[in-house]
């Protein structure tokens, strides 16, 4: 299926976000996950299918001072 990844279209083979997270080794401790313009809960990432054309941003925190 054709999705958009951090700005990127990317065929992949994931259905759901838990299967992209491992398809794309994402440590979910340091990051947020936006699917189409939703941020996700880390608990929910089995529960939300992908289709095609659908946008998923891997937001990192960082930090300063």
């Amino acid at each position: 299926m054709l999705i958009k990844f951090n700005g990127t279209l990317e065929e992949v083979e994931a259905k759901s976000l838990a299967d992209l997270v491992k398809e794309k080794n994402i440590n979910c401790a340091r990051v947020v996950i936006e699917h189409n313009l939703n941020i996700i809960d880390k608990d929910k990432l089995a529960d939300v299918t992908l289709q095609d054309n659908d946008v998923i941003e891997v937001l990192s925190f960082i930090g300063g001072g």
